[in-house]
């Protein structure tokens, strides 16, 4: 009995593995059946002596054309997929056996020898359905299929290896301790892929970010530039503006008085063309809608930019998310003060890094107070909060950038102000 349920469970494993690889869910249709119950009869027939250990090759002849009838013929993707279920259901299986003969759930007596092979493809079911979560083995099945030499090549002798092991046990029922040695090499293969995989996959991941960002904010920009250069259409009325102006005051004291009003409105008016001095269209376009939504807040943000052509090593996205959550905070931080609303935003370019500064008006913070703003969950802005500066101090330690927050005294006022060290 304990055989019977072995073959359907395996049977299961390798159906569950090639169908994830394909990236379909695997339903329980007419193929399916068809493949487990060819699959059941074979193995059965062996067991009985009617039929030779060798002819179990048979399954995975069978298993080529449920794969056809299944998806479809397409020579590239039936091969890689075919090849790397092989690979995976195999390895999966000295997995578990090792595994459970770890901690001491197999038997080496001989009338155990079925409770041991339902227990190894029980784990091995459970290992597939895992790591087949999130269309993991799709994504590696795609990223196999790239033509790259070093997966060609890997495929080659994984094929070979995982071949010659296959009919090994098939004809001789067990393996002897030299198999080992190639069982861990392929295993040492298939750790070589995934990491060659999750490399490329995070790369993929990181251009795809970096696109939306310029999706996001290209817009921003593009409507700062429009602004700008409307604004510059009217620059030579400002002028005779201003200059008309002696015209019309005869008292000296009061023209200047005027001439500064209007000065000053202008300067308000055109306050954040000196956004463009940074270069980076994602970044200025972002910086560009978030002091926007400051004025919606009916906060005032000072700001002091010195880094041309701004250009650091963390990628655009991760940029916008530690700028991003820093000046969140910091408008969080003074929207309530009935006095005044003010954030000040520094960029500045050194001679090794890019220095980002902000800083708020605040009461005065203790080194303990400053710890618990770093811990995930701990926020003034109620429960379930407090994550944003959980990412800066991430992605900072991701990056290598240094961040520094402290106190700093101007006058009468405390102020609260994040540093962070960009790396070139």
């Amino acid at each position: 009995m304990a055989n019977d349920v072995s073959f359907v469970v395996e049977a299961i494993s390798i159906l569950l593995c090639i169908n994830r690889l394909y990236g379909k869910k695997f339903q329980l249709d007419i193929w399916a059946i068809i493949m487990i119950a060819a699959d059941f009869i074979l193995l059965q027939l062996i067991n009985e002596g009617i039929l030779s250990n060798g002819l179990s090759i048979i399954i995975y002849l069978l298993l080529i054309g449920y794969c056809i009838l299944e998806f479809g013929f397409n020579k590239k993707e039936l091969i890689i997929n075919y090849i790397m279920n092989i690979m995976i259901i195999s390895v999966l299986q000295m997995c578990s056996w090792m595994l459970l003969d770890t901690i001491h759930l197999t038997s080496q007596n001989s009338a155990d020898a079925e409770r041991n092979s339902l227990m190894v493809n029980c784990v091995t079911l459970l290992m597939i359905f895992l790591i087949s979560m999130k269309e993991r083995l799709h994504k590696m099945a795609v990223f196999m299929q790239q033509k790259l030499a070093i997966i060609r090549i890997l495929l080659i002798i994984g094929t070979l290896l995982i071949g010659y092991l296959l009919i090994v046990q098939k004809l001789n029922g067990k393996l002897r301790p030299e198999h080992y040695i190639v069982i861990i090499i392929s295993m040492c293969m298939l750790g070589i892929v995934t990491y060659l995989w999750q490399k490329t996959h995070n790369k993929v991941r990181e251009q795809k970010m970096e696109l939306l960002m310029h999706q996001l904010y290209d817009e921003d920009y593009n409507e700062l530039i429009t602004s700008i250069r409307r604004k510059q259409h009217d620059f030579g009325n400002h002028l005779n503006t201003i200059q008309g102006m002696s015209a019309v005051y005869d008292n000296y004291e009061e023209l200047v008085e005027n001439q500064s009003d209007y000065i000053v409105s202008l300067k308000e008016e055109n306050k954040y063309s000196r956004l463009l001095s940074l270069g980076n269209p994602v970044i200025v376009g972002f910086l560009y809608s978030k002091f926007l939504q400051a004025e919606q807040r009916k906060i005032r943000v000072e700001y002091e930019f010195h880094a041309p052509n701004m250009k650091c090593q963390i990628p655009d996205h991760k940029l916008v998310e530690i700028i991003g959550n820093l000046i969140d905070n910091a408008m969080d931080a003074v929207e309530q003060n009935p006095v005044e609303k003010v954030i000040y935003v520094k960029i500045e370019n050194r001679d090794e890094d890019i220095l980002f500064c902000i800083h708020n008006e605040c009461q005065h913070l203790t080194q303990a107070d400053i710890e618990r703003m770093f811990v995930k969950g701990v926020s003034s802005k109620g429960e379930n909060r407090g994550l944003g500066l959980v990412n800066v101090k991430a992605v900072c330690e991701e990056y290598q950038c240094d961040l520094e927050v402290g106190n700093q005294k101007e006058e009468d006022k405390n102020y609260i102000q994040f540093t962070v060290h960009l790396k070139k």
